[in-house]
This record gives C-alpha cells, sequence and structure tokens, in this order.
C-alpha cells in the first residue's frame, strides 16, 4: 500500500517492505540484525547464532558454513537494523526497555553490574537515536543573523546562555515545511513571492518535505539537547 503525503508525494508504508524487515527464525521483527556473509540472509542475532552453532548452515536456504568457524560468516548489520528501527515505530524503545529490565534481573548484584555499565550507555544512546512518529523532540529555533555558522561555533556558546534559550516541543513527523508556514504568519510574510524564508541546521537550508527525524538522522543528532534550528527571511528577488 503506497500512502500519500500532505505535499501530494508517495511514500511505501511498512506493509510493503515487512517481508524484509522479519526475521524467519522467530516470525518476529529483526532485532540485532546479523547477517550471514555467503548468502547474504538477515536473521535476529539471537535466532541465528544457536541455529548455526548446531546445523552449521543457513536457517533459509541450508547453504553450509564453516564447521570449525560458523561464526566468522556472520555479520552484524547495523544499516539493516537501523532501517527495521526507523520504519517500525516505538520498536527501539521496546527493545531498550526489554534489555534493562533483563540487566536488572539477571544481575542483580550491584558489582555485576558495574561489568555493563558502559555498555549499557552506548547500547541506550544508540536505541534512543530512533524516532516513533509521535515522539516529541525539542527543538530551538533562532532569527538566522548567524545563520551561516558551523557546527563548532555553535558548540561554543555558553551553558548559561543555552539555559536561557527557549524550546518547543513536536512530534518527530513534523514536516520542516510546517515550521516555516508557522514563522511566516508569526512574521506577517505569508507572500512566497515578496519574501522568502528558510530553516536551516549548521548553515544548511532544510528542504520543506524533511521531517525533524530526517533531520535528526541526517545530521546525526542526538538529545542531550533541543535540536538548535536557525531562519532567515530575505526578499524575493525577481
Amino acid at each position: 500500500m503506497i500512502e500519500s503525503t500532505d505535499d501530494g508525494k508517495t511514500q511505501p508504508s511498512v506493509g510493503d517492505v515487512n517481508c524484509h524487515l522479519i526475521c524467519t527464525v522467530c516470525k518476529g521483527y529483526l532485532v540485532d540484525a546479523t547477517t550471514i556473509t555467503e548468502c547474504l540472509h538477515s536473521f535476529c542475532r539471537s535466532c541465528v547464532v544457536p541455529h548455526v552453532a548446531e546445523f552449521h548452515q543457513c536457517p533459509s536456504c541450508s547453504v553450509p558454513l564453516s564447521t570449525t568457524k560458523p561464526f566468522s560468516q556472520l555479520r552484524r548489520d547495523y544499516t539493516l537494523q537501523s532501517i527495521v528501527y526507523k520504519m517500525v515505530p516505538r520498536l527501539a524503545r521496546n527493545e531498550l526497555d526489554r534489555r534493562k529490565q533483563f540487566r536488572q534481573e539477571r544481575f542483580a548484584g550491584a558489582s555485576k553490574m558495574n561489568n555493563f555499565v558502559e555498555d549499557s550507555k552506548a547500547e541506550e544512546c544508540y536505541l534512543q537515536s530512533f524516532f516513533a512518529p509521535n515522539d516529541p523532540i525539542s527543538i530551538n529555533c533562532e532569527f538566522g543573523l548567524r545563520a551561516n555558522l558551523g557546527k563548532d561555533d555553535l558548540s561554543e556558546s555558553g551553558s548559561q546562555q543555552q539555559q536561557h534559550r527557549r524550546f518547543f516541543r513536536c512530534p518527530a513527523d513534523l514536516p520542516i515545511g510546517h515550521l516555516v508556514k508557522f514563522l511566516r504568519n508569526k512574521f506577517n510574510v505569508t507572500d512566497p513571492a515578496t519574501h522568502k524564508l528558510e530553516i536551516l541546521y549548521n548553515g544548511r537550508p532544510l528542504a520543506p518535505e524533511y521531517k525533524l527525524s530526517d533531520v535528526a538522522y541526517i545530521f546525526s543528532w542526538k538529545e542531550r539537547e533541543p535540536l538548535r534550528l536557525w531562519y532567515r527571511i530575505s526578499p524575493t528577488i525577481k
């Protein structure tokens, strides 16, 4: 099924690519996607490792694997896993909650938990970088007198200044075009024929069809602080 967006463009639904996101062993969505290099079939890591250890072959096509080092032909597929998390809302957050609960139940002792602190932080940071459509993203949008500053320049702002910076929370699937319309109405520059209004990130103009989640993915933004955007208004050149 093809879904239509607000601007008339079409995009595939999860159902169109669902067969590529499912592990054929457990019939669930891929978690810790792992690909067999011999045949390029992918599975959940917790599904494929026991199977390969016992049968030394692919669960789907039965291609034979090394009997001495079968795991050398398994590769974690971070690209595929990222696609799964981006296509299936809330899957990454649910997986993060399950892993936290597992660690609390399995490693109740503080001394045991200390061995997993660093791995847990890295894992949590990774899983929290995926957004469901309704997940809130905090954004800060400032007038573009400094819109051409690069990332290094923007990071030099003092912590006290950041504390007083205003921000608001929007759903992750909010298009940049909606922010443009909001700012046009706010500053009474609603006619594109007379004024051009752009929203930028790190000095780069953002396409109106980009969603906030797209910006986060493209620029590897993390939730440590609000997504900092800039806007600039200029007369339209005829």
